[in-house]
């Protein structure tokens, strides 16, 4: 027998940068999915740009949007190797620091 069915509800941001979308639980506010999609560059969206960002944001069955492909690989990197990521952070870091860090 099928558990009690849920209302979900969808919450849409469009600010100057994305479009966000979030998915949750009515009753309990349990996150179900987030979605998000870059906005074109420049300061003024065209209707058509958001709307398409929007159902770039839904339709994504990962729900991770990442902003170029390095970043999949760091965090493949972080999964396999914790330690040796924070190591390598820690280098970034310092490198946006300067020598007085």
């Amino acid at each position: 027998m099928p558990g009690p069915s849920r209302s979900l509800v969808a919450g849409i941001d469009s600010s100057t940068q994305s479009c966000k979308v979030v998915v949750r639980e009515a009753e309990t506010g349990r996150r179900r999915r987030l979605g998000r999609a870059p906005h074109p560059e420049g300061s003024e969206i065209d209707p058509r740009q958001w709307w398409t960002a929007l159902h770039a944001a839904i339709e994504d069955e990962r729900f991770l949007v990442l902003p170029h492909p390095e970043v999949l690989e760091m965090y493949r990197r972080k999964g396999s190797d914790y330690d040796r990521w924070l190591r390598g952070m820690r280098r970034y870091q310092a490198s946006l620091l300067g020598p007085e860090s």
